[in-house]
């Protein structure tokens, strides 16, 4: 029984994040919703997590412990909940009224075949993750070690931070997973690395889950919606490598996190209001709080996603509440000593070399060989990837024959993220073109349920020449 409680413990701390995301959420947009369960229950997941990470950051910046901020946190839902109550003693399901009515039609063979897919891929994930303790060499020495320090000293201005000299890689890392692993402690009562694997374990799954229902919203085609799903469900990519779904890196989350904030977006381009529009600048603010890379994905997210259609004005409208999001984190960053050893502190313009020279070229040529499949490649990409960038290209090209404006939006969004973060390394003192070689599949994790949605919808029936469905 004393080797349940710590996995009891953190079940309710993931409960406590579910409870107070739905609170927040059903706050902020309230009535029925486009997602079904499937939908909903990873929203708020994400929700609740970005909340965590953005009052943790907030209370550090004043000088509080980390326990201020879960108590002002538990406040706010609880005010949130209160709010988001039905009046006039209303059923409680009131709450929970997702997606259209009336019951879906039975699954057909395909569709059986794509679930079982996306329940093996989901289910082996979390399982894999709780059957082992923290153990791959990031997951401990980083992310894990960040948690332990923040769950001991409840702030981040304690020694182990602020001595450069400590053996503590990466100390100007964002801090939203070791402040979600140093929650699960805090319910634990103490750091297990067993328990914490509960948490992690989840991301996957939620990912996959929240992509099936946002690709059944915005493709209104269930099968492309579990062909969506089952492309994530089962990438080799998310499973034999060291950054895979269950090994405690930042790499997945980021990939759920990202996912709920693309996805809000796309569902504000098609509802509009200001709600949905908070909402989606909210998760969009939490991504630099992930890893460094998910400042890219929020600049992409606020351009590539917001633009055309809605224009510029509304993308700019977003700007105050994803700043508000983020300020305080880098503000906390400027107050943390630099690490000269640290060459990927993306703080440090020292770290800046002036030109790509030669590796720049390298790593360009590499990326465009690995998307075609024709690159040789003595670390595994094609082995974890098999031909899924080759189909992202094909399904990309079709969708620009078709002049399909969401298919090409998507697309854009996938190129456009791989550009940057090649050219983000290629500038990077000390970052070599076989660096960049070797790290590619968990670069591209984070960007490949948005390919995923991309390839399902051409396999959905196609739109008139030049139709947005979402923009108006």
């Amino acid at each position: 029984m004393s080797v349940l409680l710590p996995f009891l413990a953190a079940a309710g701390a993931v409960l406590l994040l579910l409870t107070g995301g739905f609170a927040l959420l059903r706050a902020l947009i309230p009535g029925r919703q486009p997602f079904s369960l499937f939908g909903l229950v990873p929203l708020c997941f994400g929700v609740g997590l970005a909340a965590l990470a953005a009052a943790g950051n907030l209370a550090m910046l004043a000088g509080l412990r980390l326990p201020w901020a879960y108590g002002g946190l538990a406040v706010l839902c609880a005010l949130a909940w209160a709010r988001a109550r039905p009046r006039g003693g209303a059923p409680a399901e009131r709450l929970f009224e997702t997606g259209a009515a009336g019951g879906p039609p039975a699954l057909d063979a395909t569709e059986r075949l794509l679930l079982a897919a996306i329940l093996f891929g989901a289910l082996s994930a979390l399982l894999l993750a709780v059957l082992y303790p923290l153990h791959y060499h990031d997951s401990r020495a980083i992310w894990g070690a960040k948690a332990k320090m923040l769950f001991h000293a409840g702030t981040l201005f304690s020694p182990e931070f602020m001595d450069p000299h400590r053996v503590h890689p990466h100390f100007r890392y964002p801090l939203l997973l070791p402040m979600a692993e140093s929650f699960v402690f805090t319910c634990a009562r103490k750091a297990d690395d067993r328990a914490v694997m509960l948490l992690i374990g989840l991301f996957f799954p939620m990912l996959v889950s929240f992509l099936y229902d946002l690709a059944r919203i915005l493709l209104a085609d269930r099968k492309a919606a579990l062909t969506a799903a089952a492309l994530i469900a089962v990438l080799p990519a998310f499973f034999l490598s060291d950054g895979s779904a269950f090994s405690g890196y930042a790499d997945t989350p980021l990939a759920a996190l990202y996912a709920l904030a693309l996805g809000t977006t796309l569902l504000w381009r098609r509802e509009g209001g200001m709600r949905w529009l908070a909402l989606s600048a909210f998760l969009t603010g939490a991504l630099p709080l992930v890893k460094n890379e998910g400042g890219l994905l929020a600049a992409l997210t606020l351009v590539l996603i917001a633009f055309p259609g809605r224009g510029w004005r509304n993308a700019a409208a977003r700007l105050p509440l994803v700043g508000a999001v983020v300020l305080p984190w880098l503000l906390l960053v400027r107050r943390l000593p630099l690490d000269p050893t640290d060459t990927t502190d993306v703080f440090q313009l020292a770290l800046l070399q002036p030109g790509v020279g030669l590796d720049g070229g390298r790593i360009a040529a590499f990326c465009l060989g690995a998307l075609l499949g024709t690159e040789a490649d003595p670390f595994g990409n094609r082995l974890l990837w098999g031909l899924f960038w080759p189909v992202f290209l094909f399904s990309a090209a079709l969708c620009a024959r078709r002049r399909d404006a969401q298919g090409l939006r998507l697309a854009a969004t996938v190129l456009a993220y791989l550009a940057l973060i090649a050219a983000g390394y290629a500038v990077l003192r000390d970052h070599s073109a076989e660096f960049w070689r070797s790290n590619f599949f968990r670069l591209c994790l984070p960007i490949a349920p948005v390919a995923a949605l991309q390839i399902a919808g051409t396999l959905s029936a196609p739109e008139e020449p030049g139709s947005d469905a979402e923009s108006a």
